[in-house]
């Protein structure tokens, strides 16, 4: 059976004999696109879900700051983003008093390019435009730290607007459960202490993607932002060709609730596991470098391959293996990286906590990676097989596993809830 998945921008074609195919998973039933994007982002904020109206919150207030998040995320920014400028315009604040930040935490800073493809040309021209600065401990202000000791540094531009937006999609979320409300704050403007004492909670049990009650590291996110404040979110919830499907605006938690309720019914799956997954993370930017297809890839696939199985991961790897360290990292044998998983929860270290995580993989099933834009040569001493062929890696797979192999497909992993 002949079958269309993501790669970068655009798709190709697998072929999985029939017999073997035991389903292709998608959403369990698809959202529709809004039948005009900014009819729907505006009755949104008409209607919010815990706060007063966006221009009222602007009422009497000279400036603002409006958070979105970076290029990793496929949300559609320049829509909403206009609006809401709009409405801040409308509540008195003019354009020169209101700054837009990239939420990138600890990603490489947004150029203006990146910006201008978030937000258009227009925007970029009439509006200041920054990332968040990790490295730099004068950016800052210090609000002590949670009640479980995260400390709370958050970005200066941020804290000192009268008036703090915050525009971003929900996803199911690996760590956070869902992404959305106040992540835009932690990580998205905190420092990088903040940043590393905070998900060293990936390994708390109660981390786990779309769980939001009792999940440590969401109200950890959560206490965090209230200590700068968020007056207001816009969250967006997308069909699978990223159109906005349902906007939810107002209050950081309440609003963000509603709209992961929503969203839960469409992609969450009960399944049991199979002997092959095929899957890709979700496309571009999801499958751009492997430091994001670890992230919305490769957490995702636990539920749907058996013990010993194959997981093959489809990644078009553009820019390679992305951050720095991460690709350092991933040049370490097994033993090398279980050395410095001892030191994760006293010295943590984002590219450590990613490669634990693919070494969880590792321990359940053998990994294919079908790609062009990485080899061998960036990971020589893990027990990881490429290929640049789809169609090579499937039959190979199935040789392996036996000719009754059951074969999962997921084309977009990162939109849906897979569980047992």
């Amino acid at each position: 059976m002949k079958i269309n998945i993501p790669y970068g921008k655009s798709d190709i074609f697998l072929d999985v004999p029939e017999q073997n195919l035991v389903g292709v998973l998608r959403r369990k039933k698809e959202l529709e696109a809004a039948a005009d994007p900014n009819t729907e982002i505006k009755r949104a904020l008409a209607n919010p879900v815990g706060t007063p109206k966006l221009s009222e919150l602007a009422s009497g207030k000279k400036s603002a700051v409006v958070v979105i998040v970076d290029r990793s995320r496929p949300v559609p920014i320049e829509p909403i983003a206009k609006i809401v400028i709009e409405e801040l315009n409308n509540g008195g604040i003019t354009d020169e008093n209101i700054t837009i930040i990239a939420a990138t935490g600890m990603h490489n800073a947004a150029t203006r390019e990146e910006g201008i493809e978030l937000l258009g040309q227009d925007i970029m021209n009439r509006i200041r435009f920054i990332s968040n600065d990790p490295d730099n401990p004068d950016a800052y202000y210090n609000f002590g730290e949670t009640k479980q000791g995260t400390p709370v540094e958050v970005l200066k531009t941020y804290c000192d607007a009268e008036v703090k937006i915050s525009i971003s999609a929900i996803d199911p979320h690996h760590q956070a459960g869902w992404s959305g409300g106040a992540k835009n704050i932690l990580p998205g403007v905190s420092s990088r202490k903040s940043v590393y004492v905070h998900h060293r909670l990936f390994r708390h049990p109660t981390s786990q993607l779309g769980r939001l009650d009792g999940n440590r590291f969401r109200e950890e996110l959560e206490e965090a932002a209230s200590k700068p404040g968020i007056d207001f979110i816009v969250n967006t919830v997308h069909t699978e060709e990223r159109e906005i499907a349902k906007a939810f605006a107002g209050h950081y938690i309440k609003a963000h609730r509603e709209g992961a309720k929503f969203f839960a019914e469409y992609v969450t799956h009960k399944i049991n596991p199979a002997d092959i997954l095929i899957a890709n993370p979700g496309g571009y930017p999801r499958d751009r470098e492997f430091y994001q297809t670890e992230g919305k890839g490769f957490t995702r696939v636990s539920p749907a391959v058996k013990q010993g199985g194959i997981v093959i991961m489809i990644a078009e790897c553009s820019l390679g293996m992305g951050e720095p360290r991460w690709a350092e990292a991933m040049k370490c044998n097994k033993e090398e990286m279980q050395e410095a998983f001892k030191d994760l929860d006293d010295t943590f270290n984002t590219p450590f906590m990613k490669a634990w995580r693919l070494n969880r993989v590792m321990d359940q099933a053998n990994i294919y990676v079908v790609s062009k834009g990485i080899s061998k040569d960036d990971m020589p001493h893990l027990p990881i097989r490429f290929f640049t062929e789809i169609q090579e890696a499937i039959d190979t797979a199935i040789a392996e596993k036996g000719k009754n192999a059951e074969v999962l497909v997921v084309p977009d992993l990162c939109g849906v809830i897979l569980e047992n």
